[in-house]
C-alpha cells in the first residue's frame, strides 16, 4: 500500500515534467532573437564569460576596431559559475572560438551548499526546459510596451556584442586597495566543480582558456588573487589580474567607475579592453578579419556602435 502511495506522486511528477518539455518545443524563442546565437555560425574568435565584472569590463567592438578579432561578451550580472558553464556549453554548439576569457569574480561567488545545489537544479531546468527559462518573455507576449523595450535592449546588446555600456561616473574614493598578503581565500566546492568543468570543456574543444580579473576595489582581494594564481599554475592557464597594474592601464578611480569601485564604467572598460586586445594580439593566433568580405556585417556593426557611443 505504501509503495502505491509513492508511485502516484512520482508518476504525476514525471508526466508533469514531460508535458513541460513537450510544450517547450513549441515555445522556444528563435535563436536569432537572443545574444550570441544570432551570430553566424563559427565566426566568433573569442568569448568573454563570467558575472557583471565580465559584462562591464570588455567591449568586443573596440577589439574589432583595433585588431579585427571577433568576440562576444557573455557576462551576466550575478551569474554563478554553474550558469556560466551551461551558457558556455550552449554557445559552443554554434561557435568554435579559439579563446575563452573567464573573469574570476564568479569563481568566489558562493553561498551555503543547500543554496548552491538549488541553483544547480535551477540551472539544469533552465537549460532543458525552455518555457521555464524564458518565462518572462511569455508574460510580455501581449504587452507592446514591454516588447518594444525588449527589442531595444536586444538591438543594443547586438551592437555592443553583449557588453555593457554605462558612462555614469560615481567615484571610488577610499584610496589604494592592493595590500599584499599570504592569505588564501579558498574556492567553495560547487564553483570549484564547475571551474574544473569549464577547464575540461575548453581542453576538449581545443580552446585556449585565459583567466582575468577586472579592476574592482570593492570585489577584489589579494587572498582571492593568491588562490586563482595557484589554480592557474596548477592547470597551466594564462592568468592576468588587472588590479595589480591599474597604473599601467591608467585607471582613474575618480572617473572610471559608475558605482564607487564595484565595476568600471565605459571609460574604464575601454582602458581594460585596450589592454586585453593587446594581450590577445601578443599571446594568441587570432586572425584579423577586417579585410575579409565574410565579416562585412562587422563593419556595419562598427558604424552602429560608433553612433551608439556618440563617436560617429
Amino acid at each position: 500500500m505504501r509503495f502505491k502511495n509513492i508511485i502516484k506522486p512520482v508518476a504525476f511528477l514525471g508526466i508533469f515534467v514531460l508535458i513541460l518539455v513537450v510544450v517547450s518545443l513549441f515555445f522556444t524563442p528563435k535563436a536569432t532573437d537572443k545574444g550570441v546565437e544570432k551570430e553566424e555560425a563559427n565566426t566568433i574568435d573569442y568569448l568573454v564569460i563570467g558575472d557583471s565584472e565580465a559584462y562591464a569590463s570588455i567591449e568586443p567592438m573596440e577589439i574589432w576596431n583595433e585588431y579585427g578579432f571577433t568576440g562576444y561578451n557573455l557576462g551576466v550580472p550575478g551569474q554563478r559559475l554553474q550558469d556560466t558553464y551551461y551558457l558556455l556549453q550552449k554557445s559552443l554548439q554554434n561557435q568554435s572560438p579559439k579563446v575563452v576569457m573567464l573573469e574570476t569574480n564568479s569563481i568566489h561567488r558562493s553561498a551555503n551548499i543547500g543554496s548552491e545545489l538549488n541553483k544547480v537544479v535551477d540551472s539544469m531546468a533552465k537549460e532543458n526546459i525552455s518555457i521555464y527559462k524564458d518565462h518572462d518573455d511569455w508574460k510580455n507576449v501581449f504587452d507592446s510596451k514591454k516588447r518594444e523595450e525588449n527589442n531595444k535592449k536586444r538591438y543594443k546588446e547586438g551592437v555592443l556584442k553583449g557588453a555593457y555600456y554605462n558612462r555614469v561616473v560615481n567615484a571610488y574614493k577610499n584610496g589604494p586597495y592592493v595590500k599584499q598578503t599570504n592569505d588564501i581565500e579558498e574556492i567553495k566546492s560547487v564553483p570549484m566543480y564547475y571551474l574544473n568543468k569549464i577547464v575540461e570543456l575548453c581542453k576538449e574543444k581545443n580552446i585556449k582558456l585565459i583567466l582575468y580579473t577586472s579592476p574592482s576595489p570593492i570585489c577584489w582581494s589579494y587572498a582571492k588573487y593568491n588562490r586563482i594564481k595557484s589554480f592557474a599554475e596548477d592547470n597551466e592557464l594564462n592568468f592576468m589580474d588587472l588590479n595589480l597594474n591599474t597604473d599601467e592601464l591608467n585607471i582613474d578611480w575618480e572617473k572610471d567607475t559608475h558605482d564607487k569601485g564595484d565595476h568600471v564604467n565605459f571609460s574604464g572598460a575601454r582602458k581594460v579592453t585596450r589592454y586585453i586586445s593587446e594581450y590577445l594580439y601578443q599571446n594568441t593566433d587570432l586572425t584579423d578579419h577586417r579585410n575579409d568580405k565574410k565579416y562585412d556585417s562587422w563593419k556595419k556593426n562598427l558604424e552602429e556602435y560608433l553612433k551608439l557611443i556618440g563617436e560617429n
